[in-house]
C-alpha cells in the first residue's frame, strides 16, 4: 500500500477519534454522575422535601420493603438528612429515594451516567413518545404546528406517569412497591425496591422541569408560557431543515451551573413545586382538573412571538438558546463551548504518529 495513502488513512482514523472526544455534549438537564451535574436532582429534591410534609396520601400505601440493598439506601439517606438538620422518617426517605429515582430514570434507566453509548441511544429514539418525555420536537412536528404538537405530546406524557401513579394507589400493599435499576461505582446496576406511585411521580417531574432547557420561553411572562420547543432527534441528522424542525437542541441551556440561566432554573424549580401540589390533589380524588390548571399556567403557547423573540422580551434567552447547538455526532461545529481538546491530542498522537513513523521506516528504502 502506497505509504501516503497508509498515513491519511491514520490521520482520518485520528480525527475521527478525536471527534468523539471532542464533540460530546449534554442532553437535557443532567443528571448527577462523573460525567453530570445535578440538574435534574437540584430542581426537584426542593420542591419533593416540601412535598413530604403534605404528602399523607402516601402513608396509608407505604410498605417499606425488606430488601438489604434497599434498606441500606434508607439508612443512608436517613443518616445524610439528620446530619443536614432535616431528619426523615424511614417512610419518608423510602418515598424521596423512590422520587429521586424516577427523576433519573428517563436520562439513565439505571445505567451509569458514563455510559454515553446508553444515553445517547435513549436520547436518539426516534419515536415522537420518547422525545415528548424531554419535552422535545417529535420528528413528526413540522413547521409552526409542531410547537403545539410537541406539547400536547408533552401533555401526555406526564398524564401517563400521573395516571400509572394514581394506578399503584388501588392495588394490595405488597404490590405497591416495583424493583428498578440502579448503577452504582464497584457494583454496577442493582435491583432496587422503589414505592410506585412516588417513582412515577418524579418520572413525571423530569419532563417538567426538560420543558425550561428544552425550549424558549416568554420572559415577559416570567417564563410560564413556551415560544418555541427545540429538536434533538432529527438535530442529530444532515436531513435537519430549521425552518420545518424547529431549533436545534442547545446544550447550553441544559447546564443548570450556567449564571445566565438561573432566571429560567428558578421558573423549574418553583414549576416543578406547583406540580407536586397538582399532583397531591389529583392524588386524593383522581379528579384531573388540577392537572390541567397547572398545565394551562405553565404550558400555554406564544405563537406571537416564534418569529419575532422580542415581542416576547426574550431575545437575550433566544440568544442563549443558539449556544453550543446540537448538530449530527459527527460533526464538529465551532461554538463557545466545544473545541477540539488539546488534551485529546496528547492522549491519542503517542499512538498514532509513531504508528504512522514505524509504517514509514519499514518502507523506505534501506541504504546498503
Amino acid at each position: 500500500m502506497n505509504i501516503i495513502l497508509k498515513i491519511k488513512q491514520l490521520l482520518i482514523l485520528y480525527l475521527f477519534l478525536l471527534g468523539l472526544f471532542a464533540c460530546s455534549e449534554s442532553f437535557a438537564y443532567e443528571v448527577g454522575g462523573r460525567f453530570g451535574k445535578s440538574c435534574h436532582e437540584e430542581i426537584a429534591l426542593p420542591a419533593f422535601l416540601e412535598a413530604l410534609d403534605t404528602l399523607a396520601a402516601f402513608e396509608s400505601n407505604i410498605d417499606l420493603p425488606e430488601d438489604g440493598t434497599t434498606l441500606s439506601l434508607i439508612r443512608a439517606i436517613e443518616e445524610t438528612s439528620r446530619e443536614h438538620g432535616r431528619p426523615l422518617s424511614k417512610k419518608q426517605a423510602f418515598i424521596l429515594m423512590s422520587m429521586m429515582l424516577g427523576v433519573r430514570a428517563p436520562d439513565l434507566d439505571g445505567h451509569a451516567s458514563s455510559n454515553l453509548a446508553h444515553t445517547r441511544a435513549e436520547h436518539a429514539d426516534d419515536d415522537d413518545n420518547a422525545q415528548y418525555v424531554h419535552t422535545l420536537r417529535g420528528k413528526n412536528d413540522d413547521d409552526d404546528i409542531g410547537d403545539a404538537m410537541a406539547i400536547e405530546g408533552t401533555y401526555r406524557a406526564v398524564m401517563d406517569h400521573v395516571s400509572q401513579a394514581y394506578k399503584f394507589k388501588s392495588v394490595t400493599l405488597s404490590l405497591f412497591n416495583i424493583q428498578q435499576k440502579l448503577y452504582l461505582d464497584y457494583y454496577g446496576r442493582i435491583d432496587v425496591t422503589v414505592n410506585a406511585s412516588a417513582f412515577h411521580l418524579g418520572f413525571a417531574a423530569h419532563t417538567i422541569a426538560d420543558s425550561f432547557s428544552h425550549t424558549i420561553r416568554s420572559k415577559q411572562d416570567d417564563f410560564r408560557k413556551i415560544i418555541t420547543v427545540m429538536n434533538y432527534v432529527e438535530a442529530i441528522y444532515p436531513h435537519y431543515k430549521e425552518s420545518r424542525d424547529g431549533i436545534r437542541h442547545s446544550a447550553f441551556t441544559d447546564d443548570c451551573t450556567e449564571e445566565e440561566n438561573a432566571p429560567v432554573v428558578a421558573a423549574a424549580v418553583l414549576a416543578t413545586r406547583e406540580f407536586e401540589v397538582a399532583f397531591e390533589a389529583f392524588y386524593a380524588t383522581g379528579d384531573e382538573a388540577p392537572i390541567r390548571a397547572f398545565w394551562e399556567d405553565w404550558f400555554q403557547l406564544r405563537t406571537d412571538c416564534v418569529h419575532d423573540y422580542a415581542a416576547c422580551d426574550s431575545e437575550y434567552y433566544a440568544e442563549l438558546a443558539m449556544r453550543d447547538p446540537t448538530h449530527a455526532y459527527l460533526e464538529c461545529q465551532a461554538s463557545v463551548r466545544r473545541r477540539p481538546s488539546p488534551l485529546s491530542l496528547a492522549l491519542l498522537l503517542p499512538f498514532i504518529l509513531p504508528l504512522a513513523w514505524g509504517i514509514w521506516r519499514r518502507r523506505s528504502p534501506q541504504k546498503p
